[in-house]
């Protein structure tokens, strides 16, 4: 017996010590638990993303991640959406507030606003899959109405793919990677990581993460490689789906699409080469549908796989019936229906793969039309609509342009070429972007110099307003609302300025529906009101007028808006009934 006991304590006294030095070694300042969401630090009552969640992936390099507040307390008020994908998702190169997520977060508010619209991108560059198990737990947690998903680009070359730098690409099997990530939050195994990383050569390596990634340059079509990470993909995507559908979650995954037209092949292929080349000639001939065919197979049998192969949007398909609450849409061929050559190109995509402004709004649509099906709201909307494109500012298209300039003057658009020669042909870029304007070369600045977003666009917003433009300093108005969404004094002042100005309404109504999703004040349900009430969309305009009068009775504005509105809808004793209080207060 005695025998026993004793060599029970001597197996049990390893596991004791490990357990006693991992959780004293969770108090070294090297540590972190890696929670995907935290306290606002300016408002305990909201949750954001963890701005430091995705370096936990990657061994020297922090992907950002929207910083989209959020209600700790969710109750029926609140329609909450999650996204998850990697860099199109994200909105790259845009901030995150011109993903079709950030114009998806527009359309609810037009259309539904007796909800708090929560649309909470968790996207993040170079992330696939593998990172979306790893969330999935967390995002139920807090209860989303939907979860979207747009991804399946990175499952070669993002954290733990099979052909990534980062990441254990030794054995590609799902289960052991979702082991060893789960592992790698052990302080046992995180600080001993962070010591080695902190006393490495600190050689500032200044490619592009694309061009650090890739571990395995050819990875030719149907071979083992290729049909292990396809088979990767399908049971990561069943993981979550089946997660998501016991606990009654819908989730709404998408399609995705490239550039066709115009990426030729990335690796070294002679037959994709060819077949390019062949889609081009048999494109001249005005056979758009034979050529998109040719292109495709072009993509197809490219090696370097950058750009997600069919047969992930096909995986799609078939996951998407096995599950009661799994639902697909299609914007892969959304983006080309929006294409001006009727085949995926330049016009939709700003590089090889990334929708630009245009394609996210075309998107933003299917996913939304998609969510009102899903969730059944369309007996919920007051006025039909959507809400219309917004054109982009100066400042954030020039940091979009800056970085696809960066991405497209190094491997693998450009072969061959030494790390100088790829930083003077960048540099060579960045000079003409920075001579068209000050905003301009603010942006340029901001990315370039690694400055702070919100403080350079303040200073270009500032400089638009000085300059007399109002069609452009609105838009960058519109953008810096966004960095501050809680900030009430900035509203109201640019409201004041905006709406002065009958040419650029339809931005003071995006200003005061965004002012009003996070503000529970009259003044930005007064001016919803009466901005939606010059748009003739009815429903809507009463729903915020009434708010508004029930916030702040004494509101003539207000009252003066709902008799008008009572006339234009053919209800006259309303009308007099609204029209009287309006006197009496006045």
């Amino acid at each position: 017996m005695k025998k026993k006991l004793f060599a029970l304590v001597a197996l049990s006294l390893p596991i004791v010590l490990f357990i006693l030095l991992e959780f004293s070694l969770r108090f070294n300042s090297l540590y972190s638990p890696y929670p995907l969401f935290i306290s606002l630090p300016s408002n305990n009552e909201y949750l954001i993303a963890n701005p430091d969640f995705g370096s936990q992936y990657f061994p020297d390099f922090k992907p950002s991640i929207a910083a989209i507040p959020f209600s700790k307390q969710k109750n029926d008020s609140i329609l909450r959406v999650v996204t998850i994908g990697g860099s199109s998702a994200a909105g790259f190169p845009y901030q995150s507030y011109f993903s079709f997520s950030g114009q998806l977060s527009r359309h609810l508010m037009y259309n539904v606003p007796q909800y708090q619209s929560e649309v909470i991108n968790l996207s993040m560059t170079a992330i696939n899959s593998y990172q979306y198990v790893d969330m999935i737990d967390e995002i139920i947690a807090i209860q989303p109405d939907v979860v979207l998903v747009y991804g399946g680009h990175n499952e070669f070359f993002g954290a733990y793919g099979s052909a990534s730098n980062f990441g254990f690409s030794m054995i590609n099997h799902p289960i052991v990677k979702q082991l060893i990530i789960k592992l790698n939050r052990l302080a046992l195994i995180q600080i001993p990581k962070k010591i080695i990383a902190n006393s490495a050569d600190k050689t500032k390596d200044t490619r592009t993460l694309m061009a650090k990634t890739i571990k395995q340059v050819s990875i030719p079509y149907k071979e083992p490689l290729y049909n292990s990470t396809m088979e990767q993909f399908e049971l990561n995507m069943r993981t979550i789906l089946s997660k998501l559908d016991k606990n009654g979650i819908p989730v709404i995954m998408s399609k995705i699409g490239s550039n066709l037209k115009d990426q030729k092949p990335l690796g070294t292929s002679s037959y994709s080469d060819s077949l390019f080349q062949l889609a081009k000639e048999i494109e001249i001939q005005t056979n758009i549908s034979q050529a998109d065919s040719l292109y495709m197979a072009a993509k197809e049998h490219d090696p370097l796989r950058f750009r997600a192969p069919e047969e992930i949007n096909q995986i799609l398909e078939k996951l998407h019936l096995e599950f009661k609450k799994s639902y697909l849409i299609d914007g892969k061929s959304t983006l080309k229906s929006i294409s001006e050559s009727g085949i995926e190109d330049n016009s939709v995509f700003t590089d090889h793969l990334h929708p630009n402004d245009k394609g996210h709004y075309a998107l933003s649509v299917l996913f939304f039309e998609s969510i009102l099906k899903v969730l059944n709201l369309q007996q919920e909307l007051l006025d039909e609509t959507v809400a219309p494109y917004l054109p982009i500012s100066s400042f954030d298209q020039t940091y979009a342009d800056i970085q696809i300039a960066k991405l497209t003057s190094e491997f693998p658009f450009e072969k061959n070429m030494s790390v100088s020669s790829s930083n003077y042909l960048f540099n060579q870029k960045a000079k003409k972007i920075m001579s068209k304007s000050l905003p301009d070369s603010l942006s340029a600045l901001t990315y370039l110099k690694h400055l702070l977003v919100i403080e350079q666009l303040s200073m270009a917003t500032s400089y638009e307003l000085k300059s007399n433009d109002t069609l452009s300093y609105v838009k960058h108005a519109w953008s810096l609302a966004n960095w501050q969404l809680f900030n009430k004094k900035y509203f109201i002042k640019s409201l004041e300025i905006i709406s002065k100005n009958p040419k650029v309404e339809d931005f003071a109504l995006e200003m005061s529906l965004l002012a009003a999703n996070y503000h529970n004040e009259a003044i930005f349900f007064e001016l919803n009101g009466a901005f939606l009430l010059k748009q003739n969309k009815l429903k809507t305009a009463k729903y915020w007028l009434e708010k508004s009068v029930e916030l702040n009775p004494n509101s003539t504005y207000s009252w003066y808006n709902l008799a008008r509105l009572s006339v234009l809808d053919g209800d006259t004793l309303a009308a007099k009934k609204y029209y009287e209080r309006y006197v009496q207060i006045k």
